[in-house]
């Protein structure tokens, strides 16, 4: 779960996501892959 009744918690969560997407969307563009735009 990603949010919660805790903001601080839900805004945590969020950044660590956010920063995964970045990291895999920057992987795949050096191995020259398109990501989706959804899953």
């Amino acid at each position: 779960r990603v949010l919660c009744a805790d903001a601080a918690v839900s805004a945590s969560r969020l950044a660590l996501v956010r920063a995964a997407r970045g990291a895999l969307g920057e992987g795949l563009r050096l191995m020259g892959l398109g990501a989706p735009d959804r899953m």
